[in-house]
């Protein structure tokens, strides 16, 4: 399963919601958009429940439910009244506790409520600027104003927008996109792609933004900036290989470095006639004596498992082993009885034995190439590989002694939740919920753990990284090959 936020998939949703959006009505009784804290409360309640009754996650030992402290703080909130905005941001705060990348928010009708809000104030869509967000806080990179005095220089770390503080800003956003675990390596990939779509929903109410913040040199630096209907938005570059590709299909691209280096790009591990690309690709670093192959799974997010399974056959001649355990949920009425009848494909899982509350099943091994690279590997990662390209990853790490280069991934290390979806309904706002049916674990020498793949080499971008498009994790590849670009 792949989610991720790409520009047209932003501007979808606003087609979408803007062109025939039905909002609430009889769904969630509004009054001049203000709920009943009880009914927050409900839901949390019934998520809650959810999880530990169905929810593949609780199967990892390494798991810890932080969903009862969460409804117990909402409770304490004074007031008997809550807005769309508070109550849908703690559903999303409250689902990102799960720590779950398959696990997230597919339909919001308070969401909707607040895009109707910015509709209604004049089709103001954006605020037209660029963000950057890490640990260290949030530094706007660009902005198009023609207000804008032309002697300030970016980046401007800012300190508030609006009153509210850069800290709990970040806070707030990094909730929408959950990963597996609590890092925030996905969020702040999302962030720094579409973060002033997400700023929009969260200042729906307004159009214009009052942002303070500080200059390299501290100078204290003051902007209005106003919502527009568009604008161009301007994205990071990864690093482009020169010269003509080796291979170049939609979803993968193989280029030379040097004589003796490749360069791997799979935008998903998801792609037709997998088998022939595979053996195209190893037969010519092969036959042409390749000794590095980079392997780039930045934004990664997954695929199929055969198709990576049989990618790594043409690099080892060991066996990968992935178990998946699907809970009992008899007698539970959550879902529909899909969800209850779904087996793995026999094709690939063809051997199953019933547990404790459920069935674990096992993939069928597949046979080793008959000629194997064995040059060195580099792969490429960050918060946006998940799912299916986590697991490529870990197996490259931990089953190859790959290196691994970038930030930690937004999926598992150890495995995941996945391979077959429902929508969990919240009773009272009916925010539908991605529900994944599997517990997935990998066969590793290392314990089960609640984390993304780390990097042996950890990538630390600035905002000046960033806005000037250098790719930090090709740099350190080319530093360990002695490859001058």
């Amino acid at each position: 399963m792949i989610h991720k936020l790409r520009p047209t998939f932003v501007l979808l949703i606003f087609v979408l919601i803007f062109n025939g959006c039905s909002i609430l009505k009889k769904k969630v009784p509004v009054s001049k958009n203000l709920f009943h804290k009880k009914e927050l409360i409900e839901d949390l309640s019934y998520l809650k429940k959810a999880v530990v009754q169905t929810h593949p996650i609780t199967l990892n030992p390494a798991w810890n439910n932080k969903l009862e402290a969460f409804t117990n703080r909402m409770e304490q909130i004074k007031g008997e009244e809550i807005s769309a905005f508070e109550y849908e941001n703690a559903i999303r705060e409250a689902i990102s506790l799960i720590g779950c990348y398959h696990t997230y928010v597919i339909n919001s009708p308070l969401e909707n409520l607040m895009i109707k809000k910015v509709r209604d104030s004049g089709n103001y869509f954006f605020f037209p600027l660029r963000i950057f967000v890490d640990s260290s806080g949030l530094y706007l990179i660009d902005l198009e104003s023609n207000k804008l005095n032309a002697s300030i220089q970016f980046p401007i770390q800012v300190d508030s927008i609006n009153g509210i503080s850069s800290q709990d800003l970040i806070y707030s956003l990094c909730s929408r996109y959950p990963q597996d675990n609590y890092q925030k390596t996905l969020s702040y990939k999302i962030l720094n792609t579409d973060g002033a779509y997400f700023l929009r929903m969260y200042f729906y109410d307004v159009n214009t933004l009052m942002i303070k913040g500080r200059s390299d040199k501290g100078e204290k630096v003051e902007l209005n900036l106003d919502a527009v209907q568009s604008y161009k938005n301007k994205y990071f570059k990864y690093y482009q290989p020169k010269g003509k590709p080796i291979i170049k299909e939609k979803d993968v691209s193989l280029f030379d470095l040097d004589t003796v280096s490749s360069y791997l790009k799979l935008q998903t591990v998801s792609y037709e006639n997998y088998q022939m690309i595979h053996d195209t690709i190893f037969n010519y670093l092969i036959l042409n004596k390749k000794k590095n192959l980079i392997i780039d799974l930045r934004g990664n997010g997954g695929g199929s498992q055969i198709v990576y399974l049989d990618l790594l056959s043409h690099l080892s001649s060991d066996t990968f082993k992935i178990e998946m355990v699907k809970r009992d949920e008899s007698g539970l009425n959550y879902f529909s009885s899909k969800r209850l009848k779904d087996k793995p494909s026999k094709e690939f899982y063809n051997y199953s034995e019933k547990i404790e509350n459920g069935t674990k099943y096992f993939i069928n091994p597949l046979p080793p190439k008959t000629t194997i690279f064995k040059g060195n590997l580099y792969v490429l990662i960050d918060g946006g590989t998940a799912s299916g390209a986590s697991q490529l990853a870990s197996f490259l790490k931990n089953r190859m002694s790959a290196i691994c280069i970038g930030q930690e991934t937004g999926g598992g290390e150890t495995g995941n939740n996945g391979h077959g979806y429902d929508q969990l309904v919240l009773p009272n706002s009916k925010i539908s919920i991605n529900w994944p049916r599997y517990n997935v674990k990998l066969g590793l020498p290392i314990p089960v753990n609640h984390r993304g793949v780390k990097p042996n080499f950890e990538i630390k971008y600035d905002p000046k990284n960033y806005l000037l498009n250098q790719d930090l994790e090709m740099e350190k590849v080319f530093q360990l090959i002695g490859v001058t670009n």
